[in-house]
């Protein structure tokens, strides 16, 4: 018979059960807070520089109509506070494919034109992008004009709309 009793035993015995687990321990009472690798990030993260303007491409206004309704367009689907450049890029401006979805979507019923969401991929400027709609517009017409019209357009009402393609109806 071996000896040793039962301390012997339990030591020469394979751990049946679960081991002790300690849960997460405050950081103040053992050891740093920086120390643990997802905070270490998270530190990292807030004390990241503020990309800004001024590092980016430097403000240049838009040009021409179509650019001044794509810089707007571009403000109010990304939420931006200040005013979009021609030569800032959509994505450095915080856009994401969602995003570029909803500006095509705009786009195609704003100025009449279809234009396929690789074009901003493509283009991810707004003077680039004004080039593309210029060149995919086939039908000859003003993009600005018809974005004119749709604003009149749009504030009309329902009966307005009637009377005004019955005189156009007419008037052929």
């Amino acid at each position: 018979m071996r000896g040793g009793g039962a301390v012997a035993r339990a030591a020469r015995a394979p751990a049946r059960g679960p081991s002790r687990v300690h849960g997460p321990r405050p950081p103040g009472r053992h050891g740093r807070a920086a120390a643990h690798p997802r905070r270490q990030a998270r530190q990292e993260r807030a004390a990241a520089p503020d990309w800004s303007r001024a590092v980016a491409a430097a403000y240049r206004a838009p040009t021409t109509p179509v650019e001044a309704e794509l810089a707007e367009l571009w403000g109010e689907v990304l939420g931006l506070g200040e005013p979009v450049g021609v030569d800032d890029d959509f994505f450095d401006l915080g856009g994401h494919s969602l995003a570029a979805g909803r500006i095509i979507a705009r786009i195609q019923s704003r100025f009449a034109v279809e234009a396929p969401i690789l074009a901003l991929f493509e283009n991810p400027t707004v003077a680039g992008l004004a080039r593309e709609l210029d060149r995919l517009d086939d039908s000859g017409l003003d993009l600005t004009a018809v974005a004119a019209l749709h604003d009149q357009l749009d504030g009309l009402s329902a009966e307005d709309l009637d009377v005004l393609f019955d005189e156009l109806a007419q008037g052929s």
